[in-house]
């Protein structure tokens, strides 16, 4: 009976109980996150969090409306712990930050660099590695307090929109984790970082791609436009759905659709600057010709093919051509110097030689279908 009792204390004693335990009424779940600037010297860092009482209140509230489920809290400070923290003092609740599904930057704050402030907010707020991320060229509290018809959740549409396999023709959104990889300078891969831009059309109500913003190391250096960013997603592999269109004769043009690209880049290294030549292997539907032959001849299409080509590479040339202007490497061909030819890359300096590159691009298109039934 005394060894009973023993052991009965030591359970109560060793058990591990919920004294720690907060309910989920208690806490502020944030699902949106912005950061934008706010003046020379201080940053706004804007949040989205649900009303739950509305949320779980009865079908007689219009919990359909996002205006009457959701709010934004917002602070500025001289740093981004700080804002956070003044955010806190306001929230009803203690802020629980594994649920955010977006982050929005603006492009003002992204200028002058992304580093510190990526770095305060993770070591702050823990976010989830897998959140969105993304910029815009208005305001971060724009794009998280924007009105949506049909009327939905901010940062739940956003993370909609970029996942939809039939936005891939210009969108390719990036993860918290691999956008902070990208522009942590203490890695060894010299690749460069790149958010998609998001624009909010108030007339319309709705998103918009407005192409990609492009990093020098944690620092927004350029803009790739909506058919830029596609040759973008073309070379690197990410898009799964271009639209390609051609002019072929006067008043002719046609239209590829589910446009997909494989590359092959080989470097050597000549006369102090490096070579690459990159082999590219694109494949599309063509899905229209505003002047339709009937029957389309094998030595028409491939004439349609060449065209295409040609195209593709004139607007790749150009693409490469910008990113080696402002000197950001997000096609990763540092990295590819790096990993497959190292004796090559010990003798360059990336950054110096990345801009006087020469990057001669070969381009081989092939229809994978006519749209014509025989």
């Amino acid at each position: 009976m005394r060894l009973k009792l023993i052991l009965l204390c030591l359970i109560i004693i060793t058990t591990v109980g919920c004294w720690d335990v907060e309910e989920v009424s208690n806490r502020a779940f944030v699902i949106g996150l912005g950061l934008d600037q706010a003046s020379e010297n201080q940053i706004k860092v804007v949040m989205k969090l649900p009303l739950l009482d509305n949320l779980m209140a009865p079908s007689t509230v219009a919990i359909n409306d996002a205006n009457n489920t959701h709010y934004l809290l917002s602070s500025k400070s001289t740093s981004v712990l700080q804002a956070i923290s003044d955010i806190q003092t306001r929230a009803n609740g203690t802020l629980f930050s594994s649920q955010i599904k977006t982050i929005v930057i603006s492009a003002a704050l992204a200028e002058t660099g992304l580093k510190p402030h990526l770095d305060s907010l993770t070591r702050k707020t823990e976010p989830p590695p897998q959140a969105l991320v993304t910029l815009t060229e208005q305001t971060a509290e724009d794009i998280l307090g924007a009105t949506l018809i049909p009327s939905t959740i901010a940062p739940f549409t956003v993370v909609r929109f970029f996942r939809s396999p039939r936005t891939k023709d210009q969108t390719f959104p990036i993860n918290l984790w691999e956008f902070k990889h990208r522009i942590d300078s203490l890695t060894e891969e010299p690749e460069e970082g790149y958010l998609p831009i998001i624009y909010y059309d108030s007339e319309q109500k709705s998103y918009i791609i407005k192409g990609i913003g492009v990093f020098h190391d944690d620092r927004l250096v350029g803009k790739l436009s909506g058919p830029q960013a596609r040759m973008f997603g073309l070379f690197t592999g990410r898009a799964t759905a271009a639209t390609i269109q051609v002019s072929i004769e006067q008043d002719q043009l046609l239209t590829y659709s589910n446009v997909t690209a494989k590359k092959q880049v080989t470097a050597t290294l000549k006369d102090g600057k490096v070579h690459f030549l990159c082999e590219l292997k694109a494949f599309g539907n063509l899905g229209e010709i505003t002047k339709p032959e009937f029957p389309l001849s094998d030595r028409r299409t491939k004439q349609f093919e060449r065209a295409t080509a040609r195209a593709i590479k004139e607007q790749m040339n150009a693409m490469v051509s910008y990113l080696q202007e402002v000197n950001s490497d997000v096609l990763d061909l540092g990295e590819l110097l790096r990993s497959r030819y190292p004796k090559i890359w010990e003798q360059v300096d990336w950054d110096v030689d990345f801009p006087r590159a020469n990057v001669e691009i070969l381009v081989q298109f092939s229809s994978r279908r006519t749209g014509i039934f025989r």
